[in-house]
């Protein structure tokens, strides 16, 4: 069984190619490995073992991780490396409490 919400791991994804381009900008072939190697980890997921609450919050905490990292997707044609430097500590917050959360 799938364990149903196979739809949000879709949506994780989605949310990732999204902002692929912005990926290693310099290494093209790095993004596409990348997005891969993300899909393959996001169907074993789906397989089972989270329940769909845990889903959906981690669905939820990916783009805001990833609109701190790149910017909001809206305004990604006036995006500045200076957002991203300010951005960091933030990042690194959230980044320690999924780490704590065994997520």
């Amino acid at each position: 069984s799938d364990c149903g919400m196979a739809a949000v791991w879709q949506q994780v994804l989605a949310v990732d190619a999204r902002y692929n381009a912005y990926r290693t900008p310099t290494f093209p072939q790095f993004r596409t490995q990348y997005i891969r190697r993300r899909s393959q980890l996001l169907r074993e997921n789906a397989k089972c073992g989270f329940e769909p609450g845990l889903r959906r919050q981690y669905l939820k905490l990916r783009s805001q991780l990833l609109a701190l990292r790149y910017g909001p997707l809206s305004e990604q044609s006036s995006f500045r490396a200076s957002s991203v430097r300010s951005s960091r500590t933030t990042l690194d917050r959230m980044e320690v409490r999924l780490k704590e959360r065994g997520q």
